[in-house]
């Protein structure tokens, strides 16, 4: 009775804990697919301020081919034919890298790599509103550019290397043309240029590219002061904007500009939008590798059979008949110590060598060396040798000569009989007490 109970305890909490697991995992589901835990201009957040809904129509649209990368940018292997859009780019990009990041990363494009980084002006550090407004507002960031792995260990190198930035490489600094607080709430008119898209959205980010080296080109500007800027590298291009809310869901929803869109996306055969720009980065292991090649079911049918192997071994299917559960009750007899010592003597001491363990553990006694004289130990083991060397010898016999020889001298006087039936050990200990 009492193991049904236990087991029925046992079943009832199993599907406690299941439905439990089932729930859990569906809250996290519906908060992960509503796209709150992440942050903002992720293709990934569903929000307002979330990319979700341009990657979404240009997948309806067929082409080009959409996808997301959670790969770190090192192991990014498409090249020609792609564009790479960092959507809502902060300190990860415009800061601080070594030379051969950026020469990596410059490779990459001049493959025919298509990069389009736009500003996040929420990323800018608050202290920089209040320096110089031509300036390079991060003077010590990440960049997410693929970067090499060096030998020597790190990413590029050893730490000590010098650090430059990216407006200073590619010869660009930020502007701050209006007071972000101030900035009008509807955005400011962008007016393409020759050779820019036919139509732009309305620009509601603070900041201007200033100082351009010669070979950027102008692509629209707010006012007077460039906002998208491009500059050739190869086969590739490097798109930089200053503003990044006409890529939210929010803006595709309430001035939608779809012909800026494919001017600015489209064009080539893939269009991937990075993730590890928003710290969201997939490392492939031994998940990954179950998931790809679904072996999620061929483990889950191993741990139920296991699992079934544990309960076999641990409770019957039928009923135990009365005369098993009887002598299964009744306590089992137990070894002695003398036995069990015997036993594991006949299994580490071979016949022969009995006598010689004993001798050396008997000699090696304190008590020995102090009570019994040195002529009778050396008779004892004459005795030990010599039985021995017999063809078929008696241990037990040689050994109650032995206790006859020791008991019959006191303190084990040299001057006793030699243990009897040994021929040879006499003649070697009467010499020895005669010395």
């Amino acid at each position: 009775m009492s193991r049904s109970r236990n087991f029925l305890l046992g079943l009832a909490t199993a599907a406690l804990l299941a439905v439990f697991a089932l729930g859990l995992g569906r809250l996290l589901s519906v908060r992960f697919a509503a796209g709150g835990v992440y942050p903002a201009y992720s293709t990934l957040n569903a929000g307002p301020l979330g990319a979700r809904a341009v990657l979404d129509s240009f997948a309806r649209l067929g082409r080009p081919e959409t996808d997301r990368n959670f790969l770190p940018l090192a192991r990014f292997k498409e090249r020609e034919g792609t564009t790479l859009v960092l959507a809502g780019a902060g300190e990860g990009f415009f800061g601080e890298d070594t030379e051969e990041a950026f020469d990596f990363f410059e490779s990459c494009m001049n493959d025919g790599l298509r990069v389009v980084a736009a500003l996040n002006p929420r990323a800018v550090p608050g202290d920089a509103l209040s320096k110089d407004p031509v300036a390079n507002p991060w003077k010590a960031g990440r960049l997410p550019r693929p970067v090499p792995t060096s030998r020597s260990g790190g990413r590029g190198g050893s730490s000590e290397v010098d650090e430059v930035a990216a407006g200073k490489r590619w010869g660009f600094q930020f502007e701050l043309a209006i007071n972000p607080d101030r900035a009008p709430k509807e955005g400011e008119e962008v007016v393409p240029a020759p050779g820019g898209p036919a139509a732009a959205p309305r620009w509601f980010s603070a900041w201007r590219w200033a100082e351009l080296g010669p070979e950027w080109e102008v692509l629209a500007a707010a006012g007077d002061r460039p906002v998208i800027i491009r500059r050739a590298f190869g086969k590739g291009s490097l798109t930089l904007l200053s503003d990044t809310v006409f890529l939210s869901n929010e803006a595709l929803w309430r001035a939608p500009e779809p012909s800026f869109l494919l001017w600015l996306l489209g064009g080539g055969r893939r269009l991937v939008f990075d993730e590890t720009l928003h710290g969201t980065v997939s490392d492939p292991g031994v998940m990954h590798l179950m998931r790809r090649y679904r072996l999620l079911g061929f483990f889950a049918g191993a741990a139920v059979l296991l699992a079934l192997f544990v309960w076999r071994a641990g409770t019957s299917l039928v009923p135990v008949h009365e005369s098993v559960a009887e002598a299964r009750d009744r306590p089992l007899a137990g070894a002695e110590g003398a036995s069990g010592f015997s036993s594991l003597l006949r299994q580490t001491i071979p016949p022969k060598q009995l006598l010689r363990a004993c001798f050396t553990e008997w000699a090696k006694s304190p008590f020995v060396r102090r009570r019994v004289a040195a002529a009778a130990v050396a008779t004892v083991r004459d005795a030990v040798v010599a039985a021995e060397r017999e063809k078929r010898p008696d241990p037990a016999a040689t050994y109650r000569a032995i206790t006859s020889f020791l008991s019959a001298s006191p303190g084990g006087s040299a001057a006793a009989a030699p243990p009897p039936g040994d021929a040879e050990a006499g003649p070697v200990a009467r010499r020895r007490a005669g010395s």
